[in-house]
């Protein structure tokens, strides 16, 4: 016995293999190739925010040097400067000894290293650094680019001897962590799209290097709802072109 097709269900099977091919050709082709557009894009910021970081580093350690020579304030000299006291002193000595960078990231701040200080105000305990906290350092709209990221924050990955993550210390973030998935001080971050839980939402992170010898890690946080439902958005363009 044959079986026979009417044209209407002719019409309503093509139909059906029609829209089922758009689908495919949407979820495989249209969301994938624009969620690879979308992490390439999210570290095209994130390596330009540490170029601008880069950039900030030569300007402070620039005008530490001007002050260092300065005996009066000047207009050149920036304020964000400080000097360290004994404590920092003995920090930035234990920094000094596994690096020969004149910038070292610490607990609290980044050292700027200078030749000499001449400045009298200036002299007592500082070993020849200049000092700056993390808040007046980093919190500057270049490096936040809320246009992009929900959050960013910057910690610092403290090994063992062995090489292996001992805990994470967060040196920086433009909103609260509050309360962080347990599993970011101990887990194996990697240098690209990794996931994280604060405050019971998910996020995308985007990670990069910031300082080799100190482990210094920024990441660039992206809600993943707000991601996922970006990452499937057809443009009004295309929706008219096809409708």
């Amino acid at each position: 016995m044959k079986l026979k097709f009417s044209n209407k269900s002719w019409i309503v099977l093509s139909t059906t293999i029609i829209i089922g091919f758009a689908f495919s050709i949407y979820f495989l082709v249209y969301v994938k190739g624009k969620e690879r557009d979308m992490i390439a894009n999210n570290f095209r910021v994130l390596q330009q925010i540490v170029k601008n970081i880069r950039s900030l580093e030569s300007s402070f350690k620039k005008n530490a040097d001007i002050r260092s020579i300065t005996m009066k304030p000047t207009m050149e000299t920036n304020n964000d400067l400080k000097i360290i006291n004994a404590l920092q002193k003995k920090e930035v000595e234990l920094l000094a000894e596994s690096s020969e960078k004149e910038i070292l990231y610490g607990k609290s701040g980044i050292y700027f290293k200078v030749d000499i200080i001449l400045n009298p105000q200036d002299r007592s305990n500082s070993g020849n650094y200049y000092f700056t906290d993390y808040n007046d350092f980093f919190n500057n709209e270049l490096f936040l680019r809320k246009d992009i990221f929900e959050q960013i924050i910057i910690f610092k990955s403290n090994l063992t001897e062995k090489g292996i993550i001992d805990r994470r210390d967060v040196l920086f973030s433009n909103e609260s962590v509050g309360i962080m998935d347990s599993t970011f001080y101990q887990k194996s971050f990697r240098l690209a799209k990794d996931e994280i839980n604060i405050n019971d939402e998910n996020y995308i992170s985007f990670n990069q290097r910031i300082d080799s010898d100190s482990n210094i890690i920024i990441s660039g946080l992206v809600l993943k709802s707000s991601f996922e439902r970006q990452k499937r958005s057809v443009s009004p363009f295309v929706i008219f072109i096809l409708s």
